[in-house]
C-alpha cells in the first residue's frame, strides 16, 4: 500500500481514464467487433504509456538513462492516443502516416532506452559485488572473498604435491600512529601499505584484510621456501616505505607468520590462518620487524572442512 500511495497522481489520472475508455467504447456507434477491439486497444496502449511516462518521471537518479524511456513512453503514448482518436472521429485518415512515425520511433528509442538501463544496472551489480568482497579503505579483498576465492581453486583439479602457503602480518605499533597523527593518517598508511604489499606479490596471490592492522595473504602452489623468500620481501619493502603527512615521515615495520600446507583442499585456509597467526605471535614477541614459521607441513589428518 506505501508503494501504491506513492504514486496516487498517476493512479488518480488512469482511474479517471480508464472508466472513460470503456465508456467511449461501449457507447461508439458500431457493432463490429473489431473497431470496438482496436479502439479499446488504442486507448489501453495509451494509457500504459501514460503511466509509464509518470512512472520513469519518479525515478530521480540516473536522468540520463530513464530520460530516454521517458521521450520514447511519450512518444508512444501520443502516437496510440492519436491513434485512438483517428478511430473514434475517423476524421483524421490524412494524419495517419504522424503515429505510425511515433510508434516506430517510440518503440525503438523504448528499445534502446531498455538497452541502456540494462547496462546501467550490469555496471551497478558489478558495483555491488566488488563491494561485498573488497576492503572499502584498502581496496583488497576481505576475508569472506578470500576464503571462497581459495575453496574455488582448491575445489578444482589440484596437481600432486601442490603446496599452498598463508602469511599473516599486521603492523607494529600501529595504536602509537592513531595516536600520535589521528585515525585519518592510520587509514592512510593502512593504503600505503596494502598498496606497497601488492606490488611485490604476483598476480595471482590474493591479499586480504582481516581487520583494523592485520592482513593475510594466500599463496597458491608456493612451498616453505618460496613463502620466505615473499615474507622477506613485504618486510623489506616495508621497512623502506616512507609516508609523508603535514611535514612528518611516517616510517612502519610489520610482523609476519607464515605457515604451509601439503593437503590443498577446501576448507584448509582456515587451519593455516590459525597456524600463521600463532607464528605471528611468536614474531611479535621476539622484537617484531620479523617473521617465523609454524609447521612447515601439518598433518592433513588435521585439516577441518
Amino acid at each position: 500500500m506505501v508503494e501504491l500511495f506513492k504514486y496516487k497522481f498517476q493512479l488518480g489520472c488512469l482511474a479517471i481514464l480508464l472508466p472513460l475508455l470503456v465508456a467511449v467504447v461501449i457507447i461508439y456507434p458500431t457493432t463490429e467487433p473489431l473497431i470496438l477491439a482496436d479502439l479499446l486497444f488504442d486507448g489501453g496502449m495509451a494509457l500504459c504509456c501514460l503511466y509509464l511516462m509518470f512512472n520513469i518521471e519518479e525515478l530521480k537518479e540516473s536522468r540520463e538513462i530513464y530520460r530516454i524511456l521517458l521521450a520514447a513512453s511519450t512518444m508512444m503514448f501520443v502516437a496510440n492516443f492519436w491513434d485512438f482518436a483517428d478511430e473514434l472521429t475517423n476524421v483524421l485518415d490524412s494524419k495517419d502516416i504522424i503515429e505510425d512515425i511515433l510508434k516506430a520511433a517510440g518503440f525503438l528509442l523504448f528499445l534502446f532506452g531498455c538497452s541502456q538501463w540494462v547496462k546501467f544496472h550490469k555496471k551497478q551489480c558489478e558495483l555491488m559485488s566488488r563491494l561485498a568482497e573488497t576492503d572499502p579503505l584498502t581496496g583488497v579483498l576481505n576475508r569472506r572473498a578470500l576464503t571462497m576465492r581459495a575453496d574455488s581453486l582448491l575445489s578444482g583439479p589440484v596437481p600432486e604435491n601442490t603446496i599452498v602457503s598463508v602469511i599473516i602480518f599486521d603492523i607494529d605499533h600501529f595504536k602509537q600512529v592513531n595516536d600520535s597523527f589521528g585515525h585519518q593518517v592510520g587509514d592512510i598508511v593502512l593504503v600505503e601499505i596494502a598498496t606497497a604489499v601488492k606490488s611485490v606479490i604476483r598476480k595471482n596471490d590474493y591479499l586480504a584484510r582481516l581487520g583494523g592492522e592485520e592482513f593475510v595473504l594466500f599463496l597458491y602452489d608456493t612451498d616453505l621456501h618460496g613463502v620466505k623468500q615473499v615474507a622477506e620481501k613485504i618486510r623489506n619493502c616495508i621497512e623502506q616505505l616512507t609516508i609523508s603527512h603535514d611535514g612528518n615521515e611516517i616510517t612502519c615495520s610489520v610482523s609476519l607468520g607464515l605457515a604451509t600446507s601439503c593437503n590443498p583442499i577446501p576448507g584448509v585456509l582456515e587451519e593455516l590462518i590459525g597456524q600463521a597467526d600463532n607464528a605471528l605471535y611468536e614474531a611479535k614477541s621476539n622484537g617484531r620487524n620479523c617473521w617465523r614459521v609454524a609447521d612447515e607441513c601439518h598433518n592433513p589428518q588435521e585439516v577441518q572442512i
